[in-house]
């Protein structure tokens, strides 16, 4: 089934330690928080507030920033269009990249001279590079933000992965749901604390979140998002 292939539901992501310990991190320190308390996960915060812990120092060395991580996804999740190419080529062509706030613009830049006329395209450079956000979510999360209803991730969006620190129990809504186009429900997850759903943003990401509706403690729904993407659009399917 290539829906559910599409999609690893991983529980017990990290080591219980390590993820004990980055927890208290992402649920204690205030930085983090910043314009995300407003519910939104924002592009880009958490890299110019300066990370400084070192837990999520540790993660994102480990993981978001590791294209030796990245590459066993991709095999896991039988990206051929990677696959084929091979670890060393996927490694050669992976960079630390800080995605703009604005988000990656996938046309070529154009150049005009000074009547105004086209007179030629900067070619975009093309390279694989991770971003990183830890998002917040508040009552309304999922409506107009969070995805803002049914949708897959933008076309340079390869991978998107979701690490949850926070439990169902929480709240009522918030459940992360596998759809289709149609908007009619595969299978929707609840939440569970070291519990991580990772996507190939294909035609069949199809995914949202169910809109939270009440935080039972007055605290949010708390999750890494970490991705990655291309610098031009990846996916030919779409």
């Amino acid at each position: 089934n290539n829906k559910m292939r599409n999609f690893q539901v991983m529980y017990g992501f990290l080591p219980q330690d390590r993820y004990d310990k980055l927890k208290k991190e992402v649920d204690m320190n205030e930085e983090y928080k910043g314009k995300m308390m407003s519910g939104m996960r924002s592009h880009f915060d958490i890299v110019e507030q300066k990370i400084d812990t070192p837990e999520l120092t540790s993660f994102i060395k480990d993981y978001c920033n590791n294209p030796k991580y990245w590459y066993k996804v991709i095999k896991d999740l039988h990206i051929k269009e990677i696959v084929d190419k091979g670890e060393e080529e996927f490694v050669k062509n992976f960079r630390l990249y800080m995605e703009p706030e604005s988000g990656i613009d996938s046309l070529p830049t154009l150049q005009f001279d000074k009547d105004g006329k086209i007179i030629g395209e900067e070619k975009k450079e093309e390279f694989f590079y991770s971003r990183v956000d830890v998002g917040y979510g508040l009552e309304g999360y999922g409506l107009e933000n969070g995805g803002g209803g049914n949708h897959i991730d933008n076309h340079n969006r390869v991978i998107s992965s979701l690490l949850y620190f926070s439990d169902q129990s929480e709240f009522e809504g918030g459940e992360f749901e596998i759809t289709n186009g149609d908007k009619s429900i595969c299978q929707r997850l609840s939440v569970r604390e070291n519990l991580c759903v990772i996507s190939a943003q294909n035609k069949y990401g199809w995914h949202r979140v169910n809109p939270l509706t009440k935080l039972k403690n007055n605290k949010p729904r708390i999750g890494i998002y970490f991705a990655l993407s291309r610098t031009v659009p990846f996916w030919k399917d779409r």
